[in-house]
């Protein structure tokens, strides 16, 4: 497949995503895919696509998860690498990866309507057992929030994602589909 000039994966081996505003595309190999190892994250201008841009994590990142900011400025992403999960936060103008955090396991993630905040669902390595909802500010990485999660229930009830007005977790969490 193609767009534009960009080659495209076939479109059951892709994670993709499009901006908030419509204007921009992310995409990668999904872990399902042959070849999947040292794939870059690609995004692109919809109005450009013969200027895909890049990222490359390492051969052994596993991307699993992404998703636009609600400005569409900012692109979240979950990396699981060699023994733990990393969320990096990457500015599509400039090209900049920062890594936010690192911890055993992240599995989904959500952006607050104003895109001050991310969502988080994982495990820390203190307790890889317990499943834990976690919000960070974008701005400095600080986790703001943390509380285990019953994956059988609700979120707890004084969880910011509660007046985020998102479903969340939106994926299991396996963060198999």
């Amino acid at each position: 497949y193609n767009l534009g000039k960009l080659e495209f994966p076939p479109t059951w081996e892709v994670l993709c995503a499009r901006s908030p505003d419509g204007r921009r595309l992310a995409f990668t190999k999904n872990w399902l895919a042959p070849n999947w190892q040292g794939y870059p994250l690609m995004w692109l201008d919809l109005a450009e696509p013969s200027q895909a841009h890049a990222v490359f994590l390492g051969a052994d990142a596993e991307i699993s998860r992404f998703a636009f900011s609600p400005g569409s400025k900012h692109l979240a992403l979950i990396a699981r690498e060699t023994y733990a999960s990393r969320l990096y936060l990457l500015d599509t103008g400039s090209g900049k990866l920062t890594k936010l955090i690192e911890q055993d396991s992240i599995y989904n993630l959500v952006w607050s309507p104003d895109g001050e905040y991310l969502g988080l669902t994982g495990a820390s390595e203190e307790r890889p057992d317990v499943p834990e909802v976690l919000v960070l500010s974008v701005n400095t990485g600080e986790i703001l929030y943390r509380h285990a999660y019953d994956t059988g229930g609700e979120i707890p009830s004084d969880a910011p994602l509660r007046a985020w007005g998102v479903e969340f977790p939106s994926q299991p969490m396996s963060g198999l589909e």
